[in-house]
This record gives C-alpha cells, sequence and structure tokens, in this order.
C-alpha cells in the first residue's frame, strides 16, 4: 500500500497578527506631530492667565450665583411654615452665599459657617421643636459675625449695613415660637441679603 502524506497547513494567524501590529507601530510613530524649531525660527509666545487671576474670576461669579439664589429663595417671605423648610433653605442659602463672598475675598472663615450650618440642618429634624428661633439666632449670630468680619476688611464703608444685620438678629427672641416672630426672622434675611448686594 502506498503511504499518504498529508502535511498540516501553516497557521497564517500569527503572521496576520503580526502584521497588524506592525502597521499599527508604525501608524503610531509617523502620525505624532513633532514640532522642530530651528535656531533662526523666531518662537511665537502664548499669553497664559495666571492662576490666581483664574481663581478669582470663578470665585466672583461662584458668589454672585450664591446671592442670586439666595435672593430668590427669600423673595416669597410669605413661605414661612410650621414644618420650618423655608427657615432652613433661607440659612442654608445665606451661609453658602456668605461662604462664597469670604472665598472670593480669601477671607477665612469656615470655622464658624460650618456651626451654622450644623444649626440650620437641625431646623427641621423636629417641625415641633421649641428651640428653632434659638437655632436661628444662634445662626444669625455666627453668619452676622462673618458678614462683619468681611465687612471690616473689604468694605469698611458698609458698617452702617452691617450693624443692621446684627440688629436684625438681636431681635429674635430664643424660646418663643419662630412663627410669633416671622417678621424678625424675615427682616434678618433681608437685612443681609442688601448687606451681600452691596458688596458686590
Amino acid at each position: 500500500m502506498a503511504e499518504i502524506k498529508i502535511e498540516k497547513k501553516k497557521t497564517i494567524w500569527p503572521w496576520i497578527i503580526l502584521g497588524i501590529l506592525l502597521l499599527l507601530a508604525v501608524f503610531y510613530f509617523t502620525s505624532k506631530e513633532t514640532a522642530v524649531i530651528e535656531e533662526n525660527e523666531p518662537v511665537e509666545e502664548v499669553y497664559q492667565e495666571p492662576i490666581e487671576e483664574v481663581e478669582n474670576e470663578e470665585y466672583v461669579a461662584a458668589s454672585e450665583a450664591a446671592l442670586i439664589e439666595y435672593s430668590d429663595y427669600i423673595g416669597n417671605t410669605g413661605k414661612m411654615g410650621i414644618d420650618h423648610e423655608y427657615s432652613n433653605g433661607a440659612l442654608i442659602y445665606l451661609i453658602n452665599a456668605v461662604e462664597a463672598k469670604a472665598n472670593e475675598l480669601n477671607i477665612d472663615i469656615e470655622a464658624d459657617i460650618e456651626e451654622a450650618r450644623k444649626n440650620a440642618e437641625i431646623i427641621t429634624d423636629d417641625p415641633e421643636s421649641l428651640n428653632h428661633a434659638n437655632l436661628i439666632k444662634d445662626s444669625g449670630m455666627i453668619i452676622s459675625r462673618a458678614l462683619t468680619t468681611i465687612q471690616k476688611s473689604e468694605y469698611p464703608n458698609l458698617t452702617t449695613e452691617a450693624s443692621d444685620v446684627e440688629m436684625a438678629v438681636s431681635k429674635i427672641k430664643k424660646d418663643e415660637q419662630t412663627l410669633n416672630q416671622k417678621d424678625d426672622v424675615n427682616r434678618f434675611f433681608k437685612s443681609a441679603e442688601t448687606l451681600l448686594e452691596k458688596m458686590n
């Protein structure tokens, strides 16, 4: 009987993969843009804004946006209800606006503001509690101090407006229901808005 030799076909897949890899390598190295500057060729200078200037513009924009949000929120003072959502929201927006203004001017008020923020968050925990006025007044005093720090540092001509905020906070009575002193609380929110607007 005759022997039939069966030759295995040589696989070409490794060669195809190697070819693709070579093509990719050639494409990669030839597609990179390389700039060669000759000694006599003038170099064009590119202007880049200083980092501090860019950051300050961002802080100014953030400060303006925070003030607009606060003003929009307190625009309807009739929202104050027994659930104290309005007072909570107004304090949070006010804190954000004061913090943004301090950041814009590079004034450190962070420690004080965090305490005010905690008080504002507690307000909505128990709508039946009688200490909401206490929390609003405590937060208001902290915010007033922060605004006075900003005012003394950067806006010495706004002493009267800063005093108005402090006076409005002092009118809020502790241990009395917030709804019974709605006008005093809203006067505080409005006086803080006026001061912040004059700082812009």
